[in-house]
């Protein structure tokens, strides 16, 4: 038997909430209630509040544009106690079952990795996907979104930490290693050969060769 609770969108808890367009937040709004979508919105009660369970991209949509409206949820049994479970569970379904943003699921990795001090390994284990769609999204939280967005679509997460982490090229020249890595200019051993001049800038280390290495 199902069981549905009318809510405030407001009133539920989310573990992350992407900020859309209020065009496109009506669009999904409409898809979701024409019964366009098999995503449905649901929630477990935690400790007297609400958390959301399913439907992620339709509950941006209505934070965007009805957060004061009640809107039918289904009531999901409380069957994971652990938070570190629970955010688990809601990342597997944001990464297998459901489109959900890259923000999305970068957001939930990290707290996996930093708050329950998990692996990727493990992270990966546990919500069955492999090694290197978790790896992707382990980028270092100071990176421009920008750049992260990129770095996650392409693979290139591990160079761009390590552009990130360097302390021999110079803050105000990363933005344009960020580019070269994110172009296919630049591969892990260029960046080697960079780092050892850390007064290069970007215009030196292409003149200069080194790109076509």
């Amino acid at each position: 038997m199902i069981t549905y609770k009318f809510l405030k969108v407001q009133d539920v808890v989310s573990e992350y909430v992407d900020d859309v367009e209020e065009e496109v937040a009506n669009n999904r709004i409409n898809a979701y209630f024409s019964k366009r979508s098999k995503a449905v919105l649901s929630v477990e009660k935690v400790n007297g509040a609400y958390h959301l369970r399913s439907g992620f991209k339709f509950f941006d949509a209505l934070k965007k544009v009805k957060m004061d409206q009640f809107v039918p949820f289904v009531l999901v049994s409380r069957d994971l106690i652990d938070p570190s479970e629970r955010l688990l569970a809601i990342l597997k379904r944001g990464m297998i079952s459901e489109s959900t943003c890259w923000r999305f699921k970068y957001e939930l990795i990290q707290k996996l990795l930093h708050d329950f001090h998990m692996n990727v390994d493990e992270i990966a284990a546990r919500i069955d996907v492999s090694v290197e769609a978790i790896e992707r999204y382990d980028l270092d939280a100071d990176i421009p979104d920008f750049y992260k967005e990129k770095a996650i679509a392409l693979g290139k997460t591990e160079l761009v930490n390590s552009i990130h982490r360097s302390l021999l090229i110079p803050e105000g020249y990363k933005s344009e290693y960020y580019k070269l890595a994110l172009e296919g200019k630049l591969t892990t051993r260029q960046l080697y050969i960079a780092a050892s001049y850390y007064n290069m800038s970007y215009y030196h280390l292409y003149n200069s060769g080194i790109a076509a290495y």
